[in-house]
């Protein structure tokens, strides 16, 4: 695969986009620091240069239909997370839904996926990585990043975790061919899947305790609460509140 290494940029993401008319599936642009990384809803992505990954992909999936899209996203989450196994422990790192990485209650990186589409399908996809690797003070607000190195208690190599990462990316698609096994895959590395755990509801206010019970191919996720009832949200409906930090679900 090409790995295009930048110094600076505003956005791995950005960069792709504007350049991705000349750029072959599963190529992959890592810049030592970004000026303008962005995370999902348009969050900033706080990483000190040199010392963590970011990190995009260019995906050119074949005829993925809209509707299945989010596979995608878990083949995606799912593959980053058993490339960090190697630098951690086998299934440390775990899937906070939709596709936050978490060790414990911490979180270690974020994936922020732009689809763009042709029709029905989806014509290509962007997948923009950070990971935490060897940064140890955080000056943003964000209430619990963690980093490979504070997990370790070693630094790691930061080249290394980047390829390992740009090739589980790039061979994310494979795991398309069976939904069934990927979307078992996916359950298993949930974030507090067997937890009960306090969330909110973002529309009600109200506060309630549950299981995860599923995700739908659609990306929507099923609580089972301890009444025996099912709910059903989309991304930004229900936040979990873990330790005193509420954390958007």
């Amino acid at each position: 695969m090409k790995i295009i290494q930048l110094d600076s940029v505003d956005s791995t993401n950005t960069y792709i986009s504007v350049h991705c008319a000349d750029m072959p599936d599963g190529t992959a642009v890592v810049a030592r620091a970004q000026n303008a990384g962005r995370g999902q809803r348009g969050n900033t992505w706080e990483a000190a240069p040199g010392l963590n990954v970011t990190l995009s992909v260019l995906l050119r999936p074949e005829r993925l239909p809209v509707a299945s899209a989010f596979l995608l996203s878990e083949a995606v989450s799912v593959a980053i997370a058993g490339a960090l196994d190697a630098f951690l422990s086998p299934g440390a790192v775990q899937l906070k839904w939709p596709n936050d990485l978490y060790v414990g209650d911490c979180k270690l990186g974020g994936i922020l996926i732009e689809n763009s589409l042709a029709g029905t399908d989806v014509a290509r996809t962007i997948v923009g990585v950070g990971i935490n690797v060897n940064q140890t003070r955080f000056l943003s607000d964000a209430p619990n990043p963690v980093s490979i190195a504070q997990i370790t208690r070693r630094p790691a190599e930061v080249s290394a975790v980047v390829s390992a990462i740009a090739a589980a990316i790039a061979g994310a698609p494979l795991m398309l061919s069976d939904p069934h096994a990927l979307q078992a895959a996916y359950a298993d590395r949930l974030w507090r899947r067997d937890t009960l755990t306090p969330y909110i509801d973002c529309a009600s206010g109200e506060h309630f305790t549950a299981r995860i019970g599923g995700v739908a191919p659609s990306g929507h996720i099923t609580l089972s609460l301890p009444s025996g009832e099912m709910r059903r949200y989309a991304f930004k409906e229900v936040a979990a509140d873990v330790g005193g930090l509420r954390k958007n679900v």
